[in-house]
């Protein structure tokens, strides 16, 4: 499987936001769920794949077991991902849980996906980067 590519709006994005902090219009994503986060730093091109090839060591395969019970919330809650090979990480929050791209479901526009480390789980936030960006009020 090949190493997904970064959009080609995400420099566009990046550029808009650069150095501007998000928090929350709704403190919901884009579903209607709760959303506590803000936005802290995002990544330029290289420290996207940079970022991205560490993921596997942030979430070890080991550490699974440990979440093989956990009851999911929603149809977005994906539990513990183990499979990186489709994701790209492109930024964090104050708390340094990642958002992601996720290319799983579709090659070309990726979802964007959080590590929600207050539930514990991976879970979809939005369909797009655009839906993405458009969860927050910037400052």
């Amino acid at each position: 499987m090949h190493q997904p590519k970064i959009p080609k709006n995400y420099d566009k994005l990046l550029k808009k936001y650069e150095g501007l902090g998000g928090r929350p219009n709704q403190e919901q994503d884009q579903f209607g769920y709760k959303l506590f986060t803000e936005t802290h730093i995002f990544y330029n091109s290289d420290e996207i794949l940079k970022y991205s090839r560490e993921l596997p060591k942030d979430f070890p395969t080991e550490e699974a077991e440990e979440y093989v019970d956990h009851q999911k919330q929603n149809e977005y809650d994906l539990g513990y991902i183990t499979n990186f090979s489709q994701i790209l990480v492109f930024g964090v929050d104050g708390s340094n849980c990642s958002f992601c791209m996720d290319f799983s479901e579709n090659k070309e526009m990726p979802r964007v996906i959080y590590w929600d480390d207050g539930e514990l789980t991976w879970r979809v936030i939005a369909n797009s980067l655009e839906d993405f960006f458009s969860l927050f009020n910037w400052a």
